[in-house]
């Protein structure tokens, strides 16, 4: 995924097209390949502060030395109490398919974290409504 994706970058930063790698760690790595290609343009890498925060990402360190632009987006989960933001809040989840990028588009078009919080913690509902009970806990099976 992380070769395709430097692929797609890289042939749009060569025809002068903006391009924010929005994710945590995969995107760090898509950054790598593409500077290893000898692409200097300017490139923005969006994530959250749960991903920015986790030491063992080194997404700060990343950003800096492959010349990529950090911008952070704290959700602020912790201002609503709901099961799903709370998993954020533990630890227990830090990467969001991409969030980060959602999260700094909304921000550009100001829209405000507030309704973003509202609007996730229905959709979670919405989605887990017909769910029969506990089919949102994870299942660990040892045999695979």
């Amino acid at each position: 995924m992380q070769a395709t994706a430097a692929g797609l970058v890289v042939g749009a930063l060569r025809t002068g097209t903006d391009v924010t790698l929005a994710g945590g760690t995969q995107m760090s790595a898509v950054g790598a390949l593409v500077r290893h290609w000898g692409i200097d343009a300017s490139l923005e890498h969006a994530t959250t502060s749960f991903v920015a925060s986790d030491e063992s990402a080194s997404v700060r360190r990343l950003a800096s030395d492959l010349d990529l632009t950090l911008t952070v987006t704290d959700p602020g989960f912790e201002h609503i109490d709901h099961p799903g933001m709370n998993a954020y809040i533990r630890g227990e989840v830090k990467e969001g398919a991409g969030m980060g990028g959602g999260l700094a588009l909304a921000e550009r078009f100001g829209v405000s974290m507030t309704v973003l919080r509202t609007q996730i913690s229905q959709l979670y509902d919405d989605l887990l409504v017909d769910a029969p009970d506990d089919s949102h806990k994870a299942e660990f099976s040892p045999s695979g």
